[in-house]
């Protein structure tokens, strides 16, 4: 128990610690927080953009708006062209008076959700992402581009210009500003959202491949083979929602077929992963878990048959809410749990908190994408999904309380071990003994009877004796009487004494003195103890009987053998 008590804290500490790692990442949005003071003299740039819709990126006919960040482009793209994709170009005069001396502007524009080609006074400054036809975005990717000062123009208005391909995600987020900067500064700003970008994918993956490896192993456990199975197949769509608001360069065709493989991923590892908390916590819903299966595939048909506006939004909307929705389920599993004391759930609940506020955050952030608005709570916004983050807290957390349950199972299979060996032992010294009272049986002459006149007892008498030759060779230091031996076989005391000389050579008085008288040799031999004590040890009652008995069999009493 003080094992297992120290286990469960250490897992409990573990999950604890890496969901604080997790909240400090996700938490880590602002770069003020990393960036110095000093340099915080910057110009806000989120108001008053005129914002160009465009059929291509020339930019013929555009239709001029004038709109702030953040902005969801999708609707109006919807309204003029009828579609989701399209060319948007933002344009800000900029009038620049700050910190003259510094050599180095950083330019930050927050996360647009395609990819962009941004350029300052004519010139191109940077670009993320591909324009069609090889489209691809990282949408999750704040745009941070250097200006150097000799671009500026102090005395006279700037302009700024981006120009976006939209093609799916449609939207610009996060603060926008022109701050100066030093070199040393951009490095450790962009190290930083490097750090917070790749990190949780990299721990995942070597987690993922740890766990992986381990659970491999212990798939010969049939009891428990479903529950490391369901939990590997978790981690194949869980790396694909993980990977996906990171990715770094194209890995599919279009954009649309990239976020209907994420809506599968997405499906597939909430599906896995409420079938794996059943197996742990030895639930059996069939169907339920039906049920599950029967939703999956329904998602699967209808994210891969989503063609036009009207089925994208509307698939969206629906997986997203239906995924979010599980979360409650997820939760209820923890709760019935800790309610009947399971340690597990005990060191579950927090993963599945944690695995429910990621569900419900995300989901207001798809959410966002498919029904153009920017949701936002007490000055909070669902720009960004966190799962990248909390995977870890999740993957590794159950990873380890798996490892966990299966070190106690060892544990348990060791001491189950140990107390047969225990058992064996017992047996083993109980045959031991058998063979020696069988030796002493034998070495007393025991079944030396007569062939003459044996028809005189029945063959079934013989165990009889056996049983009182067995019970005589382990109690012969108590008092033992023909009566009592009688009894215990269920004979007359006559017969039995007759029956028992006849099998074996000896009377009943005879064979246990012998016995007694055996064990007083050695005694006498190899002790200093008294005559007196010997006799007593051996079973004989008193003094003169054991000297009597003593030297009937050795022709001596016992202080002239010893003297010998």
């Amino acid at each position: 128990m003080v094992i297992k008590a120290i286990s469960s804290k250490m897992i409990t500490i573990s999950i604890l610690f890496i969901v604080a790692i997790c909240a400090i990442f996700t938490s880590c949005n602002n770069e003020d927080i990393y960036l110095p003071q000093y340099t915080i003299e910057k110009i806000n740039l989120q108001n008053n953009w005129e914002i160009t819709y465009c059929e291509s990126e020339d930019c013929i006919n555009p239709i001029r708006r004038i709109y702030n960040i953040p902005v969801i482009f999708t609707p109006e793209l919807i309204y003029y062209h009828n579609s989701f994709r399209g060319y948007i170009k933002l344009t800000k005069k900029l009038d620049i008076h700050i910190n003259k001396n510094s050599d180095l502007f950083l330019l930050s524009l927050g996360k647009i959700g395609d990819a962009d080609k941004t350029y300052f006074n004519g010139k191109l400054i940077g670009k993320s992402g591909e324009f069609p036809p090889n489209e691809f975005s990282e949408w999750n990717t704040k745009r941070y581009y250097l200006i150097n000062s000799n671009q500026i123009k102090h005395e006279d208005l700037n302009t700024l210009e981006i120009i976006i391909a939209c093609y799916g995600f449609n939207r610009m987020i996060g603060d926008v500003y022109l701050k100066p900067i030093t070199t040393k500064e951009y490095k450790k700003l962009v190290f930083i959202e490097n750090l917070k970008k790749y990190f949780p994918l990299f721990c995942n993956i070597g987690a993922g491949i740890t766990f992986f490896i381990i659970f491999f192993m212990l798939c010969y456990n049939k009891e428990n083979r479903s529950k490391y199975i369901f939990f590997l197949l978790q981690l194949i769509p869980g790396l694909i929602v993980i990977a996906e608001p990171i990715l770094t360069f194209p890995l599919y065709k279009n954009t649309f077929l990239r976020i209907k493989i994420f809506g599968i991923a997405w499906s597939f590892l909430v599906f896995f992963h409420l079938l794996f908390l059943h197996r742990l916590y030895l639930y059996k819903r069939c169907k339920i878990e039906l049920l599950l299966f029967c939703l999956t595939i329904v998602l699967l048909f209808k994210i891969l048959h989503a063609t036009d506006i009207t089925t994208i939004k509307t698939t969206g909307i629906g997986t997203i809410i239906i995924l979010t929705s599980l979360a409650l389920y997820n939760v209820s599993l923890h709760v019935e749990q800790l309610l009947k004391k399971n340690v597990i759930a005990f060191l579950f609940v927090p993963i599945g908190i944690t695995l429910a506020i990621t569900a419900v955050h995300d989901g207001f952030v798809f959410l966002s994408i498919f029904h153009f608005k920017i949701y936002q709570f007490f000055g909070y916004q669902f720009n960004s999904p966190i799962f990248q983050y909390t995977s870890n807290a999740i993957f590794i957390g159950a990873g380890l309380i798996i490892v966990h349950q299966y070190i106690l199972m060892s544990k348990t299979i060791e001491n189950i071990n140990i107390i047969l060996e225990q058992k064996v032992d017992e047996r083993t010294k109980q045959l031991q003994t058998s063979l020696e009272n069988l030796s002493k049986a034998i070495e007393l002459g025991f079944f030396t009877y007569p062939r003459k006149n044996s028809h005189k007892y029945s063959p079934q008498l013989e165990p009889k004796i056996k049983k009182a030759i067995i019970f005589i060779n382990n109690n012969y230091r108590e008092n033992i009487s023909r009566e009592g031996l009688a009894s215990m076989l269920d004979l007359h005391p006559d017969y039995f004494s007759k029956a028992f000389r006849f099998f074996t050579g000896k009377k009943i008085n005879d064979y246990i003195n012998e016995l007694r008288i055996k064990e007083a040799l050695k005694l006498v031999h190899d002790t200093n103890m008294n005559i007196l004590d010997i006799a007593m040890q051996v079973g004989f009652e008193n003094l003169k009987t054991f000297n009597r008995a003593f030297k009937k069999f050795t022709g001596k009493n016992p202080t002239n053998y010893r003297k010998k």
